[in-house]
């Protein structure tokens, strides 16, 4: 990069420096093979992309639509099956396990979801900052801080998408 580094910039570099045990998040060797300078916005919009095709693709959508019905038809079930509590009871107790489970996986999702997209809007208050405080070394160090965070933040968020037990669903 030419010139001064900005607060991403050298926030980047820190993060690059780290000496990590775990495997570095893609976005971040992306970072490494780029000879240009990407923008924080470049990245959240990735991970972005990265999170809703994680948790929108294959048996995960069609699980929240089976999920979702069955969900509906809730009291209907527990109804029938005090009929005849025996099998019937153990069996429904188990899918709405399931269910469960599932609901809180998949509102996970969206939180993070919400969360990437409501950072999309603090990262153009911080690129302004930036620009406001552009002679304030004590500002420019904490911006170069809060990008660290940033970074951390999407790095743990590749590995949710990424992991073992949300490729499975």
């Amino acid at each position: 990069m030419d010139g001064p580094l900005t607060p991403f910039g050298r926030a980047v570099k820190l993060f690059l420096d780290q000496p990590s045990k775990r495997r570095q998040p893609r976005f971040i060797q992306s970072l490494r093979n780029r000879n240009n300078a990407i923008t924080a916005n470049d990245i959240n919009t990735l991970l972005i992309k990265f999170e809703k095709d994680s948790s929108q693709k294959g048996p995960k959508k069609v699980l929240r639509q089976v999920f979702n019905a069955i969900r509906d038809y809730d009291a209907v079930i527990t109804t029938l099956v005090s009929a005849d509590p025996m099998p019937s009871a153990l069996i429904w107790g188990g899918m709405k396990a399931a269910m469960e489970c599932f609901t809180r996986y998949s509102m996970v999702f969206e939180r993070v979801e919400g969360q990437l997209r409501r950072l999309a809007r603090e990262l153009d208050h911080l690129k302004e900052y930036e620009k406001l405080f552009k002679t304030s070394s004590i500002m420019q160090d904490l911006l170069t801080q809060t990008y660290m965070d940033v970074i951390g933040f999407w790095a743990k968020v590749e590995d949710l998408c990424s992991s073992s037990g949300t490729q499975i669903l």
